[in-house]
């Protein structure tokens, strides 16, 4: 990207210039939201894995294999799945 903002930076004058640095700041964002990472301590690892095991449990015994249960920090939605299509053709990178 960086061909296409010298363009519009050396040829489209003030206005271009405000646009490519524009454009540098969000690329910069993009960049770094794609190298965020959640990192765990061994601790939360150990303590995640105990307590999804009790509700992967919990839902084994008491619901049919197309129950699924979405956790937020603000709900749990327990969703049942009719039909599925998985495909990875239009993933990019």
């Amino acid at each position: 990207m960086s061909d296409a903002l010298d363009y519009v930076r050396n040829n489209c004058g003030m206005a271009g210039e405000e646009v490519a640095d524009k454009l540098d700041k969000l690329e910069a964002e993009i960049d770094s939201l794609r190298k965020c990472k959640l990192i765990l301590s061994e601790e939360q690892k150990e303590r995640f894995e105990l307590r999804s095991r009790d509700l992967m449990k919990w839902l084994c015994d008491n619901c049919h294999p197309h129950t699924k249960i979405i956790i937020t920090s603000t709900t749990a939605d327990m969703v049942e799945g009719i039909i599925a299509r998985k495909t990875t053709e239009y993933v990019r990178g």
